[in-house]
Formats: C-alpha cells, sequence, structure tokens
C-alpha cells in the first residue's frame, strides 16, 4: 500500500512494506569496522532509527556504506554515508537537510553496486561516527 507524506514540502510517495520486504531479502548486515560503527551510531540516535523505520527501513541493512578513516592525533572515527532504497518516488529536485545530528538527503540516483526495478530512491544518511568498538 503506498503512503504520502510530505518532507520539506516535497511529496513523498513510498510503499513502507515492500521496501522493509526488498531489503531483508537481499542485503545482509556487513560486520566491517566502518560498516559496524554506521550500525552503532544509528542505533545509539533513536530518532533518526524511528525516522527510517516509517519508510520501511532497517538500519542494519544498508544498500551501502561508505567511510573514511578520518583518525586524528590517535583518535578514530568514521565519516560514513549510508545509502538505504526506498520502494517509491518524490515529486521535485533531490534535497538534503541536517537532522538528529546528521544529514538526510532524498537522492533520486546514486552510484551503487545495486540493480533496482520499478519504482525507487535513496535516502542518503551522512555522518562521523566513532569506532564500533572501544578497544581499537
Amino acid at each position: 500500500m503506498k503512503q504520502t507524506v510530505k518532507v520539506n514540502s516535497r511529496n513523498i510517495t513510498f510503499e513502507k512494506e515492500k521496501t522493509s520486504s526488498y531489503q531483508k531479502a537481499n542485503f545482509s548486515a556487513c560486520t566491517c569496522e566502518g560498516c559496524s560503527a554506521f550500525r552503532k551510531a544509528i542505533e545509539s540516535n533513536k530518532e533518526l532509527s524511528a525516522y527510517l523505520e516509517q519508510f520501511g527501513i532497517d538500519y542494519n541493512f544498508p544498500d551501502e556504506v561508505f567511510w573514511y578513516d578520518m583518525g586524528e592525533d590517535d583518535a578514530l572515527y568514521y565519516e560514513s554515508d549510508g545509502y538505504y532504497g526506498v520502494c517509491g518516488f518524490f515529486d521535485g529536485d533531490e534535497f538534503s537537510f541536517e537532522k538528529y545530528g546528521v544529514t538526510i538527503s532524498f537522492l533520486k540516483n546514486a552510484m551503487l553496486p545495486v540493480e533496482r526495478d520499478g519504482e525507487y530512491f535513496y535516502i542518503s544518511i551522512k555522518g562521523d561516527f566513532p569506532p564500533a568498538s572501544d578497544d581499537l
């Protein structure tokens, strides 16, 4: 069932159940340090994980996460950009905004190693995150 919500004055139409089913059938949680840090950061940000859930997204299963070790002065943290595919579409141009301590972008296209059929768009989450484990 399609739902429509307004985000930054744009109509976002999506299928929550179809998004959730596709994600669970096609993705698994990567266990590398960068992806683990990304998941841990999203998990600890309850407002952000709830925001993603309204679109049918389980934060544990991004389509792709790009991360960079931004360690300085022996401190380790990651700049990450995680992409989640959503079955649906939105009107107007792509857009971004700051909320929940991260940058959230709604993208019509992304250069990802994932092939999709039908109507879809991406929600990208970008932020700086500490490592997933404290013993690094």
